[in-house]
């Protein structure tokens, strides 16, 4: 047996049902800052010619958003925990999301990715 299929069996061993669903959740939470870029990027054409202006900044606001937040969160997070923050992340997040999907301009929708992003650290 090699030293590597070893390791896996031990850590396989040693893993709960409950821990493979917490992982399974977190990679999950990971995917949503992906996704909240990713998925609209061929819709970015559309926009800039619906609402007439500069859609990349959405982008930017985001990534700045994103910034922003690691400043913040960590060491909120390094204080009082994981978890609180978590949750507030994820409210920011959906709550951000609802506003860009609402918004009528497109200085709205970039306020609203910097707010989402905040929450999506």
């Amino acid at each position: 047996m090699s030293v590597s299929s070893s390791r896996s069996q031990n850590l396989n061993a040693t893993l709960k049902p409950s821990s493979w669903f917490f992982m399974a959740i977190l990679g999950a939470l990971m995917a949503f800052t992906s996704l909240s870029t990713d998925i609209y990027l061929p819709a970015m054409p559309q926009m800039a010619h619906e609402l007439n202006g500069n859609v990349e900044l959405t982008v930017t606001g985001f990534l700045a958003g994103f910034a922003l937040a690691q400043l913040i969160w960590g060491p909120i997070s390094d204080r009082i925990g994981r978890k609180f923050p978590l949750f507030i992340g994820m409210v920011l997040f959906v709550i951000g999301s609802i506003g860009c999907a609402l918004s009528q301009t497109i200085e709205q929708i970039v306020f609203w990715r910097v707010f989402q992003a905040f929450g999506g650290r």
